[in-house]
């Protein structure tokens, strides 16, 4: 039967891509943005990192408190805030006339990102069908930053620079608030449908602590993609064209995500994607050259997503309360937080090969963990998946 419900109409599926896209159009173009810093300000690859951390610091802020308000504010009212911090954090940033305003802005930019991814993924928990649902999302949320990253490099990098890039940005994020009118007031009532109000499931938090794991050491080489391909000396053109197909590759991997649904379980997809990521690292450790580049930037990032897609899933299976799904925005950020950081330092002292070990075996770990979950909510037996199932199809 179909269902009038408002958080299931197309409507709000696409107000909810819309937000997730607001939420990480920082991280997709993070390469140009760092390389951007880098040049402008002559900073080493541990300074670059510090802006992205900067970023995340006021994104993961503004996610772990998600689980507080998520239930209990309007999202319209909250979608609109965290825009407006974000385009009012990038203008800031782009006024700036030092590394330490740019900072500032970044961490206020942040937060608002926080604010809008939190919201979007809050939002596609209480969707029928959360699995297919959030590969969906993704692929939106890769095409904004691809068509940026084909056009800033070219339009706006080379004639403005920084502060015109920061500014193309804000209008991205303006942009997308447009949006804002498809989203409904508020979810699902969880109560209504039997759920354990605030209670939460063991395996939820190790859910959490898998993406965090997967994403993070991924998450530090991404956005040191523009730096590592200077060690090949390559034409910087080239270079962000390069960086269109690693976002292109970004939506093909929640579409086969989509597509294949839970036919071949949830463990197999994420092992085959974390083995094509490893291959890569492997691929950029044995030298820099633009075909051994293009090849990565093809492979990687889609196998990464693809690999991500089923992890959102596992946790909105395991969140038996529907408030701690929106913490996988916390996740995320605190991943991107230690990853770019330490992926940063460790390029400075050791070398991009250490850094690729280090987001290896970060890969494995959040990989081997989210598989344990899965098992555990097999496991669980019927009566768990008639509750799992009854949260997600009542009306």
């Amino acid at each position: 039967m179909k269902t009038t419900e408002p958080i299931n109409r197309t409507s709000s599926l696409v107000s909810a891509c819309a937000m997730g896209a607001a939420g990480v159009v920082i991280f997709g173009v993070l390469p140009l943005l760092l390389g951007a810093v880098a040049d402008h300000f002559q900073l080493n690859e541990d300074q670059a990192g510090s802006v992205a951390s900067a970023y995340f610091a006021g994104y993961f802020i503004a996610t772990l408190t998600s689980m507080l308000w998520i239930r209990r504010l309007n999202w319209r009212l909250v979608a609109l805030l965290g825009l407006l911090m974000m385009a009012g954090g990038l203008f800031f940033a782009a006024l700036g006339t030092s590394y330490f305003l740019v900072l500032a802005g970044m961490v206020v930019t942040g937060v608002g990102g926080g604010v809008t991814y939190a919201l979007s993924a809050g939002m596609v928990s209480d969707m029928n069908d959360p699995d297919r649902k959030f590969a969906i999302k993704l692929i939106p949320e890769q095409i904004v930053p691809t068509i940026l990253l084909v056009l800033l490099p070219a339009y706006v990098i080379a004639v403005w620079g920084l502060q015109g890039l920061l500014f193309a940005l804000a209008l991205v994020v303006v942009g997308l608030a447009l949006f804002i009118l498809w989203i409904p007031a508020k979810g699902k009532d969880h109560a209504a449908v039997g759920t354990s109000g605030g209670k939460a499931s063991p395996q939820v938090f190790v859910a959490l602590a898998a993406l965090l794991f997967y994403f993070g050491g991924i998450a530090g080489v991404w956005a040191f993609l523009e730096r590592i391909a200077k060690e090949g000396d390559m034409d910087p053109a080239l270079v962000g064209n390069l960086l269109a197909v690693a976002l292109v590759s970004t939506i093909i991997g929640p579409v086969l995500a989509a597509v294949l649904g839970d036919r071949i379980g949830r463990i197999l997809p994420q092992v085959i994607g974390t083995v094509i990521v490893l291959l890569t690292f492997l691929l950029l450790a044995s030298g820099i050259t633009p075909l051994k580049y293009g090849i990565a930037m093809a492979l990687m990032p889609g196998a990464w997503y693809f690999v991500i897609a089923y992890q959102m899933g596992v946790i909105a299976d395991a969140d038996i309360s529907g408030r701690y799904a929106a913490l996988m925005a916390s996740a995320l950020a605190l991943g991107a937080i230690f990853g770019a950081e330490l992926v940063g330092m460790i390029a400075s002292s050791s070398g991009y090969a250490t850094a690729y070990i280090f987001a290896g075996g970060t890969a494995v770990i959040g990989v081997a963990a989210s598989c344990w979950v899965v098992h555990c909510l097999k496991k669980q037996g019927p009566e768990s998946v008639e509750d799992v199932e009854s949260r997600q199809l009542a009306v």
